[in-house]
């Protein structure tokens, strides 16, 4: 992937989930990263269906539904 200043990075796929109403692809990602806490570095992005194009999650509704999908493979793990 490539990052905002333009330079190839490669991250890691947590997971990735549809939402078909609105037709968008969500990934959650990593670059493997940790924080000042030493919890992990994690991403979220989504496309929409059959493009490449990464896009900012814009909503709040959106942060919602990847935090309980985050937390549900918690729960799974």
């Amino acid at each position: 992937m490539i990052d905002e200043l333009g330079r190839e990075k490669e991250y890691q796929i947590i997971l990735t989930f549809k939402n078909i109403i609105k037709d968008y692809l969500y990934l959650i990602y990593t670059d493997n990263t940790k924080n000042d806490l030493g919890k992990l570095n994690v991403y979220a992005a989504k496309c929409k269906m059959n493009e490449e194009k990464l896009e900012p999650i814009s909503s709040d509704y959106e942060w919602y539904i990847i935090e309980n999908m985050l937390k549900k493979r918690a729960n799974n793990e």
